[in-house]
């Protein structure tokens, strides 16, 4: 594979870096069958990781048997890093317990203290439609992080995969996706029996990158209506919209000016929210 040419203009780059991926994709067999929409989300959240506008993405789109053995790290080791030097930073990390992969920025997890204020934790339960926000995450959370870090930051180079340790308690393996992920607001169920927010009113945000004709979601998370009201300073949409562009704004300024930032919000109610 012919390295990226480093001349291009960010979105020339960036649109470069995600073709290189999607052509690893192609070729890996069981991977042949998803759908072009697929490999392309899956391809862009990657390399946006890699030019550190984003902390981690999960690996949601892709095959469970795939993720979870780690073959896709391996296959992605030399083909993209030697193409693409911005992967050089970027680990895929296996957490046992809930069967979780991520891609993450190592260098931006190092950087990153948990708690650290950007993101705040809301307990789900017992009942489908209860909720209530807590003050700090649960400790078994903050001791999971420090040991990836730990981990990570021992190695003399950083390894194409890591595994976390498997004592993490499945219902803390929730809020460590959305800490991963960035989200300002964190789930902490108290049981995973049950639904959750069940006909609970909740404020929907998704994030919105756009670049020429290309329309790109980074994310979406939720948050109980009901929590914007009795903690406005925290949880109002005029809030959660301000911290995520003073989180993206700068990143996005630094790495590829030419990219807008947008956060839709909306109001739903559902039958149950999948974490």
């Amino acid at each position: 594979m012919l390295p990226v040419p480093a001349d291009l203009s960010d979105c020339q780059r960036f649109e470069a870096i995600c073709r290189h991926i999607h052509e690893q994709l192609v070729g890996i067999p069981s991977l042949r069958k998803l759908t072009f929409q697929k490999r392309s989300q899956f391809a862009m959240d990657l390399a946006w990781i890699a030019l550190c506008l984003r902390y981690a993405a999960v690996i949601a789109s892709l095959p469970q048997t795939l993720t979870s053995s780690r073959i896709l790290s391996l296959a992605f080791e030399w083909e993209v890093h030697s193409a693409c030097p911005e992967f050089d930073s970027v680990v895929h990390v296996y957490e046992p317990a809930s069967e979780q992969s991520f891609f993450v920025n190592i260098p931006m997890l190092l950087d990153r203290h948990i708690p650290d204020g950007k993101t705040a934790y809301v307990r789900l339960g017992p009942g489908p439609s209860s909720f209530s926000l807590i003050a700090d995450p649960p400790l078994d959370l903050i001791n999971a992080l420090n040991s990836l870090k730990e981990g990570v930051a021992a190695q003399t180079t950083f390894p194409p995969s890591f595994t976390m340790k498997s004592n993490l308690p499945a219902e803390s393996a929730i809020p460590l996706a959305a800490v991963l992920l960035e989200y300002p607001v964190a789930y902490v169920p108290t049981t995973l029996d049950s639904p959750f927010l069940s006909k609970v009113t909740l404020d929907v945000y998704e994030c919105i990158l756009s670049f020429g004709e290309t329309v790109h979601t980074l994310f979406k998370f939720s948050c109980p209506s009901e929590l914007g009201q009795q903690y406005s300073h925290i949880f109002s949409s005029s809030q959660i919209i301000a911290s995520l562009t003073d989180n993206y704004l700068p990143r996005i300024c630094t790495m590829a000016p030419t990219v807008s930032f947008e956060v839709l919000h909306t109001s739903q109610n559902l039958d149950r929210v999948a974490l």
